[in-house]
């Protein structure tokens, strides 16, 4: 976990339910884009939009189509 907050230092971060992954990893960031923010769900929390929905909806991509690819999630998010 250091090399992570290493790399980090001094970056924005992005990516689809950063704050959880950072939480799990025990990562404090100040400065990240969540898509989950900026594309909340619309029952609202604790729902999320899927990375796969957000993807398709606003770049008409598909993704997460057969294995999981996290490279393919990180340019979806971007």
């Amino acid at each position: 976990m250091m090399k992570i907050m290493e790399i980090s230092k001094g970056k924005v971060l992005v990516g689809h339910d950063l704050a959880n992954d950072l939480s799990l990893l025990k990562i404090s960031h100040n400065a990240f884009i969540d898509t989950v923010s900026l594309m909340p769900h619309n029952f609202g929390l604790p729902f999320k939009q899927k990375l796969k929905d957000l993807a398709y909806d606003y770049l008409k991509k598909y993704i997460q189509w057969g294995n999981h690819d996290p490279y393919e999630d990180a340019l979806a998010a971007l």
